[in-house]
């Protein structure tokens, strides 16, 4: 079975008010996983948005997609820097597929 990848966004730190737009995101906090036979492993960052455009229409934070995100941050990072994501993501699979996890033993 193939290795699956989704993003998760988990907060966003904003300017209350830059060049006379609301709640602007400078920075996103993400989880991106990857998910094989049931299993996952994430790998948590954050990464800054750049500044917006002036030329591209601004979007209201109110309005943002999961799309719209996803092209900020992997676009933002760059190729490279994707690439360490997804292999963080790759590794924390790795690891939890070759581990075990239990309870506290006082836990029934």
């Amino acid at each position: 079975m193939a290795v699956t990848f989704a993003w998760s966004f988990d907060r966003f730190d904003c300017y209350p008010s830059q060049d006379g737009h609301s709640d602007v995101v400078y920075q996103i906090h993400y989880t991106y996983t990857a998910t094989e036979n049931g299993v996952t492993g994430a790998y948590v960052s954050k990464n800054a948005v750049p500044q917006h455009d002036p030329s591209q229409p601004f979007v209201p934070f109110h309005e943002l997609t999961p799309a719209q995100v996803e092209a900020w941050l992997v676009n933002g990072m760059g190729p490279e820097a994707f690439a360490q994501v997804q292999q963080g993501a790759l590794d924390a699979l790795a690891a939890k597929q070759s581990s075990v996890t239990y309870p506290a033993p006082w836990v029934s």
